[in-house]
């Protein structure tokens, strides 16, 4: 996001041109980026150029979206697997772990 508030740069060109050239299965920066955000189920890469976030904002954004995909995935373990049924869970604190 550092890189997108800054669109006369020539990071942000390079950026941009692999954005649209690079192979998505490739093993650039750009494609790798693209599978995160789409883990996380967050925008496109150029979505994210078109609406350019605050650091703020970006970045509760992205927290939020990581601790929702990380307790939907502890959720499903403990459906799946028969030894998890004696783990008494009230909530789920993927943020705040235990000291």
């Amino acid at each position: 996001m550092n890189i997108a508030r800054l669109p006369e740069s020539v990071e942000y060109k390079i950026l941009t041109r692999q954005l649209f050239m690079a192979d998505p299965d490739s093993k650039t920066l750009t494609s790798k980026v693209r599978k995160i955000l789409e883990t996380y189920n967050l925008p496109t890469p150029e979505e994210l150029l078109e609406e350019v976030q605050t650091k703020d904002i970006w970045k509760k954004m992205f927290k939020n979206a990581s601790n929702d995909y990380w307790e939907n995935t502890w959720r499903q373990e403990l459906a799946s697997q028969s030894t998890m049924k004696y783990l008494q869970v009230q909530h789920l604190v993927v943020d705040d772990p235990h000291n």
